[in-house]
């Protein structure tokens, strides 16, 4: 997993290879992994393609960890927040509380 995290983290790597390292750390449930996607989720000059393959990695390990972190996910970029939104909406709703599901829900238009 560290390995992966230093990847998406370098920004002097490929493209593809951050975007792949973006994806493979959707399969570890861990706070670590979590945070360094979020970390790019939130950089508004990060390529897209990263941001949407960190942003469903996040919905993944969130819904994984039946965990949300309602301060990471402020952070992130418009963009990456929807992805994730609908993500944890369509297959764990449960872990948004009523008011952030309902404020969410009107932001995104869900």
């Amino acid at each position: 997993m560290r390995l992966l995290i230093d990847i998406l983290l370098d920004k002097t790597a490929r493209e593809d290879e951050r975007s792949d390292a973006a994806i493979d750390l959707r399969m570890y449930y861990d706070l670590e992994a979590l945070n360094a996607l979020a970390k790019i989720a939130s950089d508004p000059s990060e390529d897209d393609l990263i941001l949407d393959n960190c942003a469903e990695s996040i919905g993944e390990i969130c819904i994984g960890m039946n965990y949300f972190s309602e301060d990471l996910f402020r952070k992130m970029t418009t963009f990456a927040q929807r992805i994730v939104f609908n993500s944890i909406v369509c297959r764990n709703p449960e872990i948004l509380d009523e008011r952030l599901r309902n404020e969410l829900g009107k932001k995104f238009g869900e």
